[in-house]
C-alpha cells in the first residue's frame, strides 16, 4: 500500500509538471522528481509528515503549485511549513505579456515541538488564501525577505 501511494505521487508530480510546462511539443518524460508532496509516510503504519520548505538566502524560492480538480472557481485556504518567518507569498500574473508580481495576504503561526511541549525555532506555518481557476494549477511563490524591502506588510501572525 505504502508503494503504490509513492508512486501515484510520482505520477501526480510528473502529470504537474507537463502541465506547467510552456512548451509541450517537445516535452520528454523524466525520471527527475520535480515537484515534491506536501506529507511523507516512513512506514505503512506511520502517520503522514508534512514536509518544511526550507528557505536560508534571500534568493531561494519555495514554489507552492495547488491544484483545483472542481470544474469552478475555488479559493481555499492552503498551509505549508517554512524554515524562516521573515517571508513573503506572491503569485505572477501575465499582463499584457509581462510577467508582474502580485503580493499575497499570508498568516504565520508557531510550531509546536511534541516531545517538549516548546515552540520551534526554525519551523513556522505559513498560511494563505489560494486562489484557483476550475481544473487548473496555480503557482505560488515563497521568498525571503531582504533587510531593504522593510517590513513585510501582507504578513499577520
Amino acid at each position: 500500500m505504502l508503494e503504490s501511494i509513492q508512486r501515484l505521487q510520482v505520477v501526480i508530480s510528473q502529470s504537474a509538471h507537463y502541465l506547467l510546462t510552456s512548451s509541450k511539443t517537445f516535452y520528454k518524460p523524466q525520471e527527475t522528481v520535480f515537484f515534491d508532496l506536501d506529507d511523507n509516510r516512513e512506514h505503512h503504519y506511520a502517520l503522514p509528515t508534512q514536509k518544511t520548505i526550507v528557505l536560508e538566502h534571500a534568493d531561494d524560492t519555495g514554489k507552492v503549485v495547488v491544484y483545483n480538480s472542481h470544474g469552478r472557481h475555488r479559493s481555499e485556504v492552503v498551509t505549508v511549513k517554512v524554515s524562516a518567518a521573515n517571508v513573503r507569498v506572491f503569485k505572477i500574473n501575465m499582463i499584457e505579456g509581462d510577467e508582474e508580481e502580485e503580493a499575497v495576504p499570508c498568516q504565520l503561526s508557531p510550531v509546536w515541538d511534541d516531545a517538549q511541549g516548546q515552540i520551534e525555532n526554525n519551523e513556522f506555518y505559513l498560511s494563505f488564501l489560494a486562489q484557483v481557476k476550475g481544473f487548473a494549477l496555480q503557482s505560488y511563490f515563497i521568498k525571503i525577505m531582504k533587510a531593504e524591502e522593510g517590513v513585510n506588510t501582507y504578513v499577520s501572525g
